[in-house]
C-alpha cells in the first residue's frame, strides 16, 4: 500500500547536486582568480540567470559553499531589484547595530547604488 505513495528527492542528492553546481559555476575563478574573469562570470549570470542553480541552493547550510552563493545570490538580486532601498535598510542597519560590519562590509558611507 504504501508503495503507492510518492516520496520526495532525497536531501542527500540535493545536497551533493547542489555542492557540484556551486563548485562547477567557481572552478575557473578559483583556477585563476583575476578580476576580469569573476566580471565575466557575474556579467554572464546576470544576462542568462541562475535561478534555477540557485534554488538547489536554498535548503544549504549558511556555512557551506552553495549556501553561501544562496545569500550572496539573494543579496545580489535584492540589490538590483531596490538599490536604494536596499542602500536606506543597510544605512539603518548600521544605525541600530553597534559592531564593525559595517566596517568589514567595505561599504561607503553613505552606502548608496551610486557607490
Amino acid at each position: 500500500m504504501f508503495e503507492a505513495f510518492l516520496g520526495g528527492d532525497d536531501p542527500a542528492h540535493i545536497s551533493k547536486v547542489a555542492h557540484e553546481t556551486a563548485q562547477a559555476l567557481l572552478a575557473r575563478v578559483r583556477e585563476d582568480p583575476d578580476p576580469e574573469i569573476v566580471d565575466r562570470l557575474v556579467a554572464y549570470t546576470d544576462e542568462h540567470g541562475i535561478d534555477a542553480i540557485a534554488e538547489l541552493w536554498a535548503r544549504s547550510n549558511p556555512k557551506s559553499l552553495p549556501g553561501a552563493l544562496w545569500r550572496i545570490y539573494l543579496l545580489r538580486l535584492l540589490i538590483r531589484q531596490d538599490a536604494e532601498g536596499t542602500a536606506l535598510l543597510y544605512q539603518r542597519g548600521t544605525e541600530v547595530i553597534a559592531s564593525i560590519d559595517p566596517v568589514v562590509a567595505g561599504a561607503p558611507t553613505p552606502a548608496g547604488p551610486g557607490r
